[in-house]
C-alpha cells in the first residue's frame, strides 16, 4: 500500500466521532473488551482481505476498509464474496490513490461474467463512488452518515433482508425441505440429512475432511451423490463416508439413525440433495448461482446455527407456535450478550453458562466464542495442553443448554460442534489424536436416550421442561441467558415463569439476562411482582422493538440480574439484575 493510500486511510479514521472506534492494525482488536465476541472473525477477515481498518459504531463492526493501489473487478467480487458470507459489517469499502467505492454486503454476491467485455463491470454492491477531488467533504459525510444510520435510510435499496446470506440459504433449505416432505420423507429425517449437509460441507470448506476421508473416486460429497445408480451412491454414503466421518469426529451427526436412513431413503432423495448442492433454485428448479454463492470457510457459526432454527421453524410453523418458540436472529444474540457483559468482559473467562430455552444453541455458541477468544489470549504459549483439549474444556465445563424440543437439543449439539471446528485448523485436530486420543474427537453433547451410541455422562444439552423436570442441573450458574418462549397471556405466559425459576440457578453474584415480553412488565396481571423484584437487583432494562416478517412488530425487555451485594454498585447503571 503507497504513502498516499496510508494518508487517505488516517484521513477517513480520523473523521470518527468519540466513541465510534477506528481499527488501523489487527492487534487493536485487543484493546476493546465489547469486541471479543467478533475477534475471531475481525482477525480472520484481516487475513482474508488484508484489511486496511474497521469502523466501529455503537461498539460494533460496521465498516470494513480495503486500501491499495488498485483493486481489479475479480478482487472485488472476491471480497465482497467473503464479507456477504461473513455477514458482519454491512458496509465495504475500496480505497485508492484515487478513487474512493462504498459497497453494500448485503446485496448478493455476482460471479464472474465469461463475456470479456463485462469483466470490468461495477457490481450491483456499489452504491457510490467519488474520485480524489471531492473526497475530504465525501468521505467526512459518509463516516457521519453510517455513524448515524442515515446512510441505511438513504440507500434502503442496497440493503435488502431477502439477499443477506441467511435469508437465501434459509428459502433453498425450506424449499429443499418442503420437497423431501412431498417426496415421503418425514421432518425429522428432512432436517437431520441437512443439517448433515450442512455440517459436511462446513468441514469440507475447512480442510477437515482429508482426501483418504472419501470413497475411492470421489472428493466430495456431490460427487458421492453423483454416482452411477443408487445403489452405489447408498453404498458410499452409509457403508463408507458417513461411518469414516463417524470414526474420526464422533459426535451426534453420524449417530444410529443412519442405519434407519439408508433403508429408507430413495433415489428421488438423493437427487433432491444433489439439486440443492448443485446450485438449484429449489423453488423454481432451475439453475442458480447461490450454492456457488456460499462459502462455508466464512459463514459464522451464529449464522449457520439461525439458519438451521429458522428454516426448521418455516417448515414446522404450527408445532413451533404450539410450543412458544421462535428464531432469534444473531444481532439481537449478540445485542442481549452485550447487556449482560458490558463492563463484565474482564471477570467471565471462567464462566458457566446456562440457556434454559436454548433452542438453535445461538446464545451458547455466542457465550462459548466470547470464552475461546479469552482462553485464547490467556494460553498463547501453552505446553501443558492441546488446543482442541483447552476448547473441548470449555464446553463440558462451563456451557450447558436445556430445550424441551429434542430436535432443538440436536441443533444446540450440531451448532457447538461447528463452533469448536471454527476455532481449530485441521493440525490442531491431528495433534490431538496424537497426544490426547485417536478415534471419538468429539464427546456427544447430547443426552438421546432413543440412541444406542454411548451416552454423556454429564451432558452439555439436557432435552427436559425447564419449568417441570427435575433434571439435575447445578444452582451456582455464573449467567443465565437466552430467549424463553412466549406463550399465553397473563399468569399463564411461559416467559414469565422462566423469569421467576431462572433465579434459583444463578450463584450469589451472578447475573441474568433474558429476552422478555414487555407485558410483563406493564400489564395488571401477569407480572414480575414485588417478590420478584426484592429477590434480584434491577440493573438494567432495554426495551427493544423488533420486526418481524409479518410487518407486525414486538416489543421486548433484555434484562439482566444479579445478587443483593451487587445492588450498590450496578442498580444506578440502569440496567437490570437477579438477587438469589
Amino acid at each position: 500500500m503507497s504513502a498516499a493510500v496510508q494518508e487517505k486511510v488516517k484521513e477517513f479514521a480520523g473523521h470518527s466521532s468519540p466513541g465510534t472506534w477506528f481499527l488501523s492494525k489487527e492487534s487493536d482488536i485487543e484493546q476493546y473488551p465489547a469486541l471479543l465476541p467478533y475477534a475471531h472473525y475481525l482477525r480472520q477477515a484481516w487475513t482474508a482481505l488484508q484489511l486496511s481498518g474497521v469502523l466501529c459504531v455503537e461498539q460494533r463492526p460496521s465498516v470494513y476498509l480495503c486500501g491499495g493501489n488498485d483493486f481489479t473487478a475479480h478482487q472485488k467480487r472476491q471480497y465482497h464474496r467473503f464479507a456477504w458470507n461473513q455477514g458482519l459489517v454491512p458496509v465495504l469499502i475500496f480505497l485508492t490513490p484515487n478513487q474512493v467505492e462504498v459497497h453494500s454486503t448485503v446485496k448478493k454476491p455476482e460471479k464472474q461474467s465469461q463475456d470479456r467485455h463485462l469483466f470490468d463491470k461495477d457490481l450491483s454492491s456499489l452504491i457510490k463512488k467519488f474520485d480524489s477531488v471531492a473526497e475530504t467533504l465525501e468521505t467526512a459525510r459518509l463516516v457521519r452518515t453510517i455513524e448515524t444510520g442515515q446512510f441505511f435510510q438513504s440507500n434502503a435499496l442496497f440493503f435488502p433482508k431477502k439477499e443477506t446470506v441467511d435469508r437465501c440459504l434459509v428459502e433453498n433449505l425450506v424449499h429443499t425441505t418442503r420437497k423431501l416432505k412431498e417426496a415421503n420423507w418425514d421432518l425429522s429425517q428432512a432436517h437431520a440429512l441437512l443439517g448433515r449437509a450442512l455440517f459436511v460441507s462446513f468441514l469440507q470448506e475447512r480442510k477437515f475432511i482429508k482426501a483418504h476421508y472419501y470413497p475411492n473416486g470421489t472428493t466430495s460429497l456431490l460427487e458421492i451423490l453423483d454416482s452411477s445408480t443408487v445403489e452405489r451412491a447408498k453404498q458410499l454414503l452409509y457403508r463408507e463416508f458417513f461411518p469414516r466421518l463417524k470414526r474420526e469426529f464422533n459426535g451426534t451427526m453420524f449417530d444410529d439413525a443412519l442405519a434407519k436412513e439408508e433403508r429408507e431413503v430413495r433415489k428421488v432423495h438423493l437427487d433432491i440433495l444433489r439439486d440443492f448442492l448443485s446450485g438449484h433454485d429449489m423453488e423454481s428448479g432451475q439453475m442458480t448461482l447461490d450454492f456457488w454463492a456460499y462459502d462455508f470457510s466464512s459463514i459464522p457459526v451464529e449464522t449457520i446455527s439461525a439458519i438451521y432454527e429458522e428454516f426448521m421453524k418455516d417448515t414446522d410453523l404450527e408445532k413451533r407456535r404450539s410450543e412458544g418458540a421462535y428464531y432469534t436472529p444473531r444481532h439481537l444474540a449478540e445485542t442481549t450478550l452485550h447487556v449482560a457483559l458490558e463492563h463484565r468482559y474482564h471477570e467471565s473467562a471462567g464462566w458457566r453458562v446456562l440457556d434454559p430455552a436454548c433452542g438453535s444453541g445461538i446464545f451458547l455458541v455466542g457465550m462459548f466464542n466470547l470464552l475461546a477468544e479469552q482462553w485464547r489470549r490467556e494460553n498463547s504459549n501453552r505446553r501443558k495442553q492441546t488446543k482442541a483439549q483447552g476448547l473441548l474444556k470449555i464446553l463440558q465445563t462451563q456451557i450447558r443448554g436445556v430445550d424441551v424440543n429434542p430436535d432443538a437439543c440436536r441443533i444446540t449439539a450440531f451448532s457447538l460442534y461447528l463452533a469448536l471446528f471454527e476455532k481449530l485448523r485441521p493440525i490442531d485436530v491431528d495433534e490431538f489424536k496424537e497426544r490426547v486420543r485417536y478415534e471419538d474427537f468429539l464427546p456427544p453433547f447430547f443426552l438421546d436416550e432413543s440412541s444406542e451410541s454411548p451416552q454423556p455422562s454429564k451432558p452439555i444439552i439436557l432435552c427436559g421442561n425447564f419449568l417441570e423436570d427435575q433434571l439435575g442441573l447445578e444452582t451456582n450458574f455464573d449467567l443465565i441467558i437466552g430467549n424463553p418462549p412466549w406463550d399465553s397471556r397473563g399468569d399463564k405466559q411461559i416467559a414469565l415463569h422462566f423469569a421467576r425459576h431462572s433465579s434459583e440457578f444463578v450463584r450469589d453474584g451472578g447475573v441474568g439476562c433474558l429476552l422478555l415480553p414487555s407485558t410483563i412488565l406493564v400489564n395488571r396481571y401477569g407480572t414480575l411482582d414485588g417478590t420478584w423484584f426484592r429477590a434480584v437487583a434491577v440493573e438494567r432494562i432495554v426495551q427493544l422493538l423488533i420486526s418481524g416478517s409479518s410487518s407486525l412488530k414486538r416489543h421486548i425487555h433484555a434484562s439482566s440480574y444479579a445478587t443483593p451485594k451487587q445492588l450498590q454498585h450496578r442498580i444506578m447503571s440502569s440496567r437490570m439484575k437477579l438477587r438469589s
